[in-house]
């Protein structure tokens, strides 16, 4: 889902080629897919990252696909992947009324069940969107339908993001989630309940309080704010013009303003954009405070602390603004977290999360998708573990020499790595009845 970043040249590049990786060959030659997965039951992988939408092309592969599975009566059971989680944010009195990714989402469900019922309206192909499953956010977290009984519903809404490089919090999930009723076209909603999530509320939420030392942490943003200041502080030494003056206060504080609203949600709700202008505002305002009190508090400096020496007093009023307004800056992050639920990413970020992994595996029988998600507590230190012998060695070895001892220990991980105990544990068992 972040193939986008770069306009998908490294995707095609890397996958759309018919090249080898390993002993695989990669036979795509989209961004989008469909495949049969056997026992009528197929997994969809769509394009709709950044806005969300579908362009034809995409549209028009996917009618043909469902158009080809028809027969009369058969019922078929999809695994639909999605670039994010759209249901974290969905608002159901927006439904339609706003741009939400779940209004395409549920076009795109219609469209398919849509087709599949003109190829025999009298006994028309049945196409179930069983689990919809999504990464974007480096966690893991399982919605359940709770009316059960509703087999043609979405059952499940999985998030396995757990391969990214930081670990995202999961305090923010609520317990109880309402969705559209998907490929319907109408205003009926159903229930969601959390099964699970890893890692836990408490043990994501651990290092959020570390974000108020965002200055330290981040010091490159730091180093960058000194910079900006120790720059603004020479320009204004330069002029008497009260404008330009004003104008290079207020510089610093406009572009950390710039930072948090480029990086807010882009498609936020009524609720969301009263929230976001409180905070800018207290962001704002707290920021243009310190640049107007360090503004003339260098004149103190320069004539009571330092008369002899202006240079001194000219570095200690640029560094030490910076380092409140980048300490703001953590502030900010950690009100609006922990208050109002925004800019989870960033929050997130503040501290790299090198555990608490996560994948899923799947079972696919005639009468059963059995999804089991596996959690990985620690990273396991494979770069150590290269540099002492050969990628081509330990390859070898996966394939011919894993087994498991006889306390259900994996050998390669029991031989190679020290953390091997206990890392891995299931998180939880996902059965999907597809009779």
């Amino acid at each position: 889902n972040h193939d986008w970043y770069d306009g998908l040249t490294a995707f095609y590049r890397m996958m759309a080629q018919q090249n080898l990786i390993g002993n695989y060959k990669t036979i795509q030659n989209r961004s989008y897919f469909a495949y049969h997965l056997g026992f009528n039951k197929h997994i969809f992988g769509l394009d709709n990252q950044l806005k969300g939408d579908l362009d034809i092309p995409q549209v028009d592969y996917f009618k043909r696909y469902v158009s080809q599975i028809c027969r009369p009566g058969v019922v078929h059971h999809i695994i639909l992947l999605v670039a994010e989680p759209y249901w974290y944010s969905f608002v159901a009195n927006d439904f339609k009324k706003r741009r939400q990714r779940l209004d395409s989402l549920d076009y795109f469900v219609n469209m398919i069940k849509s087709t599949a019922k003109e190829k025999n309206y009298t006994n028309p192909t049945i196409v179930n969107i069983d689990i919809v499953i999504t990464g974007d956010m480096h966690h893991y977290s399982h919605y359940q339908l709770q009316n059960e009984e509703s087999k043609d519903r979405v059952q499940h809404y999985i998030t396995s993001g757990g391969g990214g490089a930081f670990g995202h919090v999961t305090g923010f999930l609520k317990s109880k989630i309402t969705l559209p009723k998907l490929g319907f076209s109408t205003t009926e909603f159903d229930d969601y309940h959390i099964k699970e999530k890893f890692p836990t509320a408490n043990k994501s939420n651990k290092f959020v309080g570390k974000n108020l030392l965002f200055f330290w942490r981040n010091y490159k943003f730091t180093s960058l704010v000194i910079f900006l200041s120790l720059f603004i502080n020479y320009l204004q030494t330069l002029t008497n013009n009260l404008f330009a003056t004003i104008l290079l206060i207020i510089f610093v504080p406009t572009i950390l303003l710039g930072t948090v609203i480029q990086v807010a949600n882009p498609e936020p709700s009524e609720k969301e954009k009263r929230n976001n202008k409180f905070l800018y505002s207290l962001l704002f305002i707290s920021t243009v405070s310190i640049s107007l009190f360090f503004c003339y508090f260098k004149m103190f400096l320069a004539r009571y602390i330092f008369p002899s020496n202006p240079d001194i007093s000219y570095i200690l009023q640029s560094i030490i603004p910076a380092l409140v307004q980048s300490f703001l800056m953590g502030v900010y992050f950690w009100v609006a977290y922990r208050f109002f639920g925004l800019h989870i990413t960033e929050i997130s970020s503040g501290k790299i999360q090198e555990g608490y992994k996560n994948f899923l595996k799947f079972k696919i029988t005639k009468s059963e998708i059995t999804i089991f998600v596996i959690g990985i507590k620690e990273k396991y230190n494979w770069w150590d573990l290269l540099q002492k012998k050969k990628e081509t060695l330990l390859q070898k070895e996966l394939i011919e020499d894993v087994i498991f001892d006889e306390e259900g220990e994996d050998t390669f991980l029991k031989k190679h790595f020290d953390n091997y105990k206990d890392n891995l544990k299931i998180i939880e068992t996902i059965n999907i009845k597809t009779p």
